[in-house]
C-alpha cells in the first residue's frame, strides 16, 4: 500500500478531502482518463475508485526478465521487487514449483522464439502484462581468430546462437509492444537488451556474438526512434569500465539493477546506446574506431 498516493490515502479516510483539495476544472487526470470528483458523494463510491485505481497501479507494475540468470538477471529482479514489481522470470532452469503470488517461474528456452511468445502468455496469465521486459540471454561460440569465416554451419551453434542473441530478442521486442498497448499511460513500457560492445569493436574470436549483438542493437535503435512517440522505451545496455573498455568477467549485476530500474522510472527515451560504468551510471563514450 506504500505505493498508493497520499490523497487517495486521505480520500479513504475523508470523502470530502476529494471535493476541496482536488482541482474540479479541469478534472483531475488518472492513468488515460479523467475524472471529476466532485461526483464523488458517497463513501461506497471513494472504496471502490480507491480499491479500482490501486488496482490499476499494481497490475502496471510487473517485470518480465528473459534470462533470468544468477548474477545479472537476480540482480535485476531484486531491484524491481524492491520498487514494488511483481516478477516474471524466465530461463531453462526454471521451475514452476517455485511461484509465488508475487514471483513466478517460467522454465523457457530462448533458442526457441515460440518459447518467448509462451512466457509472455504465461506472464499475463498468471501476473498481467509486463510494463518492463528486460532480455538478457546471449550465447556464443568462438572462432579461430584468424579465420572466423571457418565456422561450419553442420557442426557449430552460429544458427542457435543467431537466434537467441537476434531473432528471440526480436519476438520479445514485438510481445512487449503487444503488451504496452494495452497498459494505461502511466505504466513504464521499457524494454531493456543486454548488450556488450561487440556491436561497435571487434574481438577476433566472438565474431559470433558479435554478429547477434550488433544486430540487435540496430533493432533496438530502430524501436527507440519509431515508438518513442508513443511512450515506449527500449535500451541497449552494456555495461563498461572507467576508461571505456568492456567489463566482460567483472559485470556487476547491481550496477544493471539500479540502471535499470532508472532507465524504467524515467518518462522519456533516453539514448538508445546506455554504455554505463558501476557506481557512475550512463557515460557516453567515443564509439570505438572514430576520430
Amino acid at each position: 500500500m506504500n505505493s498508493i498516493p497520499m490523497f487517495l490515502k486521505n480520500a479513504k479516510r475523508d470523502p470530502t478531502y476529494i471535493i476541496t483539495s482536488t482541482p474540479r476544472s479541469p478534472p483531475f487526470h488518472f492513468f488515460s482518463f479523467s475524472f471529476s470528483f466532485a461526483a464523488i458523494k458517497h463513501q461506497a463510491d471513494v472504496d471502490a475508485f480507491f480499491y479500482s485505481t490501486h488496482n490499476l497501479i499494481m497490475m502496471s507494475k510487473v517485470i518480465l526478465i528473459l534470462g533470468a540468470g544468477p548474477n545479472v538477471g537476480a540482480s535485476v529482479a531484486h531491484a524491481f521487487a524492491s520498487k514494488g514489481y511483481k516478477v516474471a522470470l524466465a530461463s531453462r532452469s526454471q521451475k514452476e514449483s517455485d511461484n509465488t503470488p508475487s514471483q513466478i517461474h517460467i522454465p523457457t528456452d530462448a533458442s526457441n522464439p515460440d518459447a518467448v511468445v509462451a512466457a509472455f502468455s504465461k506472464t499475463k496469465s498468471l501476473l498481467a502484462n509486463p510494463s518492463v521486459v528486460v532480455y538478457n540471454v546471449g550465447a556464443l561460440t568462438e572462432n579461430p581468430p584468424e579465420d572466423p569465416l571457418s565456422l561450419n554451419l553442420e557442426e557449430s551453434d552460429f544458427e542457435k546462437d543467431l537466434v537467441i542473441n537476434t531473432t528471440s530478442a526480436f519476438v520479445a521486442g514485438q510481445q512487449a509492444v503487444l503488451a504496452f498497448k494495452s497498459l494505461p499511460s502511466s505504466s513504464s513500457k521499457t524494454f531493456i537488451y543486454t548488450g556488450n560492445n561487440l556491436n561497435e569493436t571487434i574481438i577476433p574470436g566472438l565474431m559470433d556474438l558479435g554478429a547477434g549483438k550488433s544486430a540487435t542493437a540496430h533493432i533496438i535503435r530502430t524501436a527507440a526512434a519509431a515508438y518513442q512517440d508513443e511512450g515506449f522505451k527500449f535500451y541497449y545496455a552494456d555495461e563498461r569500465t572507467a576508461d571505456g573498455g568492456p567489463a566482460w568477467s567483472n559485470i556487476n549485476g547491481e550496477a544493471h539493477g539500479k540502471l535499470y530500474v532508472e532507465l524504467a522510472e524515467v518518462k522519456e527515451q533516453g539514448p538508445w546506446q546506455q554504455t554505463f560504468v558501476k557506481g557512475v551510471g550512463y557515460v557516453k563514450f567515443p564509439v570505438d574506431g572514430a576520430s
